[in-house]
């Protein structure tokens, strides 16, 4: 499914032919970014604050 979205498939149809939702895609896809990542952190930066 994530391939199939990096590959050039829009987010609307992978997520139709799987039916899913967008927001259960985009969590998935943070959730293997963050389980894949070598270093605890490195691929969240959603989770990340900048000092402002």
């Amino acid at each position: 499914m994530l391939k199939e979205q990096e590959s050039g498939q829009r987010t609307t149809d992978v997520c139709r032919q799987h039916g899913i939702s967008e927001a259960t895609f985009t969590n998935t896809r943070r959730s293997m970014a963050a389980w894949m990542s070598p270093t605890p952190g490195s691929s969240r930066p959603w989770k990340t604050r900048t000092p402002s």
